[in-house]
């Protein structure tokens, strides 16, 4: 097997290609937040196997304390695409209460008319940085059964599929199947000891995702 290239960047995450910058949120960005997290639910609600959950009736201080939780710390990030002072995509990644080393990543978004330009892969690199700056050694996602082109992206970043999913509508059928992947770790191993999987994908020391593999970007899919 061949070593992946290690990702390399800067500590706070920033990365920006002379319009579009990527980089984790302010804690005072949290009306920002707010308004990317319910507009996506509302223009794509089965790409995130959801409608609207109950950040709908979220106050002015549940929100607060989400952008504090996801703006510092090492248990939460939400790194933001902006262009022209605007959100333009975001993706949020968590650390697992069970289990430290682990940390579920979702609300990746882009804007429809950013999409195309690399941002998804970008945020998507970001968060990972922030992951293994933080110890934090294997990520998962949730991605619709039926988003084939999604998943096969996914693929192409180093995500293999479990044996996971969840059903989160019995009338029309959409399952969110899980997907993850091994940032790092000490030896040779496979994900089924980690995550009970039927995965063949192995990791070799400082394995990190092929993000610059990708010809075609995530941007035209929701996770």
């Amino acid at each position: 097997m061949s070593r992946p290239r290690k990702i390399a960047g800067p500590e706070n995450g920033s990365v920006s290609d002379g319009s579009i910058e990527v980089r984790r949120m302010r804690s005072d960005e949290w009306p920002q937040m707010r308004q990317m997290r319910i507009r996506m639910l509302r223009m794509a609600p089965q790409a995130f196997g959801l409608t609207r959950p109950g950040e709908d009736v979220f106050d002015e201080e549940d929100w607060r304390v989400w952008g504090t939780e996801r703006s510092t710390g090492s248990d939460h990030a939400l790194f933001a695409a902006v262009k022209d002072g605007n959100w333009v995509g975001c993706v949020i990644g968590s650390r697992h209460d069970a289990d430290p080393t682990a940390a579920r990543v979702w609300s990746l978004w882009v804007e429809p008319e950013c999409r195309g330009r690399g941002v998804a892969q970008r945020l998507l690199k970001a968060l990972t940085q922030w992951c293994l700056r933080n110890n934090i050694t294997t990520v998962s996602l949730k991605v619709n059964h039926r988003n084939a082109e999604a998943r096969a992206l996914y693929r192409g970043l180093g995500f293999s599929e479990t044996n996971v999913s969840v059903s989160v509508d019995t009338e029309s059928g959409i399952r969110m199947l899980e997907m993850a992947m091994i940032l790092r770790c000490k030896e040779r191993l496979t994900l089924d000891g980690v995550r009970g999987g039927q995965l063949a994908q192995a990791a070799e020391l400082e394995a990190t995702p092929t993000f610059d593999r990708l010809e075609q970007e995530l941007d035209d899919y929701g996770s």
